[in-house]
């Protein structure tokens, strides 16, 4: 959610008039219940209609992605198989569908925590460039090729498949090094397909 705080009698950061951003229910209404927990000021050079976008796909990535303890600065979860070379400097992240709420933040929690090689696909000459402005640095036009039968075998470390197509799990597993990382965030035209 994004808005103008109205009343926060027992807020100790926030006043009414501040512009804010956050968590809040029901989110997609003219006024929302939150607490001041779940809120912060929303920056002034954003629109509250874009500010309103922006934490429920930026948590979503921040979780994904740090959470499961796929990008470094971050301890391995306990028992977790997974292989995390914080120091090698060298951290390859693939982000399906760059352009989109969850790959573009995705592609930006990815570089603000050390990955040197982003790969993504997206479409047409203005997605493209903005994912490279992004930090991407390898991008595929996913209407002419595919993204990971572009790469290499056993070259990447994380996978962050926010799309989930069928058949591009076992088309990532062929890029991913030992040790790599499959997320899937999958969108109900995953379960659409296999329940009819």
């Amino acid at each position: 959610v994004a808005g103008t705080v109205m009343e926060c009698p027992d807020c100790t950061r926030l006043k009414p008039g501040d512009r804010v951003w956050g968590a809040g229910h029901p989110s997609y209404a003219e006024f929302v219940s939150s607490s001041e927990a779940d809120l912060a000021l929303a920056p002034e050079n954003l629109p509250l209609e874009q500010a309103g976008t922006i934490p429920e796909v930026g948590l979503t990535s921040l979780f994904s992605l740090k959470r499961t303890g796929s990008l470094p600065n971050d301890p391995m979860p306990e028992g977790s198989p997974w292989i995390n070379d914080t120091k090698s400097g060298n951290l390859t992240v693939v982000i399906t569908s760059g352009s989109g709420g969850t790959g573009f933040i995705g592609i930006e929690i990815a570089k603000a925590y050390g990955a040197t090689h982003i790969a993504t696909a997206a479409s047409g000459e203005e997605e493209i460039a903005f994912v490279k402005g992004l930090g991407a640095t390898f991008v595929v036009d996913y209407k002419k090729a595919d993204l990971f039968e572009s790469l290499p075998d056993d070259s990447v470390d994380v996978v962050y498949d926010n799309y989930g197509e069928e058949g591009t799990a076992d088309k990532a597993m062929r890029t991913l090094r030992a040790g790599g990382v499959y997320l899937l965030l999958p969108h109900s035209g995953c379960y659409a397909k296999k329940t009819q």
